[in-house]
């Protein structure tokens, strides 16, 4: 037995694949490799007056992150980025002469890295 599939383009043109083309084109295809989460991030934390500035990179392991989750304490601040590779992040409206602990997540399609822990005083 012979089945025929029509596929239609945006352009209006047809082509017609047979069962055996179709099934040929997958048992040759390979197999892409499920996505990984992202290894830990690298994180850098400096004073900006009465802020903080959070420098995050991805790891050298897992895929890339699509974005990061991150928390500074004991005030409560939660921001999660967007992310292409490296994020520059301000934290503004801080005590001066401050501890501040910032926690940092990779995110991805996958999963989340493990917490990076940085602490860093406001200025």
């Amino acid at each position: 037995m012979l089945y025929l599939f029509v596929v239609f383009s945006s352009e209006l043109k047809y082509e017609v694949a047979s069962v055996i083309d179709i099934h040929n084109s997958f048992e040759h295809s390979s197999p892409s490799s499920p996505p990984v989460p992202p290894g830990l991030p690298l994180v850098t934390v400096r004073p900006m007056g009465n802020g903080l500035v959070v420098s995050c990179t991805p790891g050298a392991n897992g895929d890339p992150p699509t974005s990061y989750d991150i928390t500074v304490e004991p005030n409560g601040t939660h921001i999660i980025t967007a992310s292409n590779g490296m994020v520059e992040q301000n934290i503004p409206g801080l005590l001066p002469n401050t501890t501040y602990t910032v926690r940092v997540i990779a995110i991805n399609c996958a999963g989340s890295s493990g917490v990076v822990t940085v602490t860093a005083t406001t200025g």
